[in-house]
């Protein structure tokens, strides 16, 4: 179908997109009964495979869609890839499906997650790891109020302890001049 040359028969034009929709809903339908027998991976790519078949069944794909996003954001956050299932509660945005509540929920416990992470490698005294996490949580969504005040405090860590070092170093500096002269 997509080999005809129909660009000026506006007859022929409506029979092969009309083709190509039912090809697209039967491929929709039949799938959507066994999907649950391939990898969220191959159901995601084999939706989007059908819109590209027919954009006329968007609404019906992007509903699929959108469940597969939020389900494979959940699965990245169980395995501790936050940053892909961020992403991927973002595409879950992207299909236009409302679903604005559950993203926020899902949004709002990777939030917690991260900032769990955060506070255990604010423990471990890994400040750098801390902050990235911290920073990523305050990506995630802008003014909360819990996440400000932890960049603040590690921020305050951080700097005494590069003073620290600082008067570390003077004082070896300071030492071994005393031990030359």
């Amino acid at each position: 179908l997509n080999k005809i040359n129909y660009k000026n028969d506006t007859d022929l034009t409506y029979k092969i997109n009309s083709a190509k929709h039912n090809i697209a809903d039967k491929m929709l339908y039949n799938f959507s009964k066994i999907q649950d027998k391939y990898s969220i991976d191959y159901q995601i790519e084999y939706y989007n495979s059908i819109y590209a078949i027919s954009p006329k069944i968007r609404n019906a794909v992007n509903k699929k869609l959108s469940i597969l996003y939020l389900s494979k954001g959940d699965l990245l956050l169980e395995n501790n890839n936050y940053e892909e299932a961020y992403e991927y509660y973002m595409y879950s945005k992207t299909t236009g499906e409302d679903n604005g509540e559950r993203i926020k929920i899902k949004l709002s416990n990777l939030i917690i997650v991260v900032l769990n992470d955060a506070y255990r490698f604010l423990e471990m005294k890994e400040n750098i790891i801390a902050y990235e996490k911290l920073f990523f949580a305050k990506n995630i969504r802008e003014n909360n109020e819990y996440i400000d005040p932890l960049i603040d405090f590690l921020d305050n860590r951080m700097h005494s302890i590069k003073s620290e070092k600082i008067r570390s170093r003077m004082r070896v500096i300071l030492n071994e001049k005393d031990d030359f002269v």
